[in-house]
């Protein structure tokens, strides 16, 4: 075989395998960052629900007593319409 041949053979095998080592890096870090952004929007969904289920009952709460001021107002009004000349 021709030497400048297999210089330049061995030289095509260092650059493919270099090249196979940083592909091979960045796959890793796609595959990282893939999980980590799956443990992210885990956490956030997760933490939305989490809130969700705790507010609630607060939530409820407030909105029993919105409705309640609504209706004792509502019952007000309608009882001093009764006095009012018409």
């Amino acid at each position: 075989m021709d030497p400048e041949i297999k210089e330049l053979l061995e030289r095509n095998v260092a650059l493919n395998e270099e090249n196979n080592r940083l592909l091979r890096g960045l796959r890793r870090t796609n595959r990282l960052a893939f999980i980590w952004r799956v443990i992210y929007i885990g956490i956030f969904l997760g933490g939305a629900a989490v809130a969700y289920n705790y507010l609630l009952p607060y939530y409820e709460g407030v909105r029993d007593t919105y409705e309640s001021v609504i209706t004792t107002q509502t019952k007000i009004n309608e009882k001093f319409n009764k006095f009012l000349p018409q």
